[in-house]
């Protein structure tokens, strides 16, 4: 992910476990790393990834996030994420966290980046996707979206989070 802002003094209530807030980092660093022009480094074997597919369903996602339609979201997630939030926590907190956000003009796909977690992490074992958005609200603001999966034992990649980025409408004045 290009350089990550920080807008707020507390992480993301959809990550409330320090495990979950572990994963979110990892993630963001791998994510700067393999933006970095020239950038190299030693990568375990990419799984073979559909990026037009997985591009496509991220736009989804972040469109049900925009129609309010996040439980779809959770029905649809990984067992991972389903043991770490309840499901109504989940729903509530991406909800809340779009909402401070005015309309989305404009989104497009970024770059993907994979990453294998192990349990010093703590999070749970496994491979893991990461899906960059770049969006513009109504009033041309640029914001962040992050779109995450972790490739489950059936070899599907689940959801495991949503996360958005930018300057809240009501801080733009």
């Amino acid at each position: 992910m290009p350089t990550p802002m920080v807008l707020r003094d507390r992480p993301h209530p959809s990550f409330p476990t320090a495990a979950w807030q572990a994963l979110l980092c990892g993630l963001l660093a791998l994510l700067v790393l393999c933006l970095a022009p020239g950038a190299a480094m030693a990568q375990a074997p990419q799984p073979k990834v559909d990026r037009a597919a997985i591009a496509a369903r991220s736009l989804r996602i972040a469109q049900l996030v925009d129609t309010g339609r996040v439980e779809v979201i959770w029905d649809n997630a990984s067992p991972a994420i389903k043991k770490q939030i309840a499901r109504d926590r989940f729903v509530r907190d991406i909800k809340a966290r779009r909402a401070v956000y005015r309309k989305i003009g404009q989104r497009q796909f970024v770059n993907m980046a994979v990453i294998d977690m192990n349990k010093s992490s703590g999070a749970p074992s496994g491979r893991y996707l990461s899906v960059v958005l770049a969006s513009r609200d109504s009033a041309g603001t640029a914001i962040e979206e992050l779109v995450s999966y972790r490739l489950e034992p059936d070899g599907a990649w689940k959801v495991t989070g949503y996360v958005i980025h930018g300057a809240p409408a009501a801080a733009r004045h």
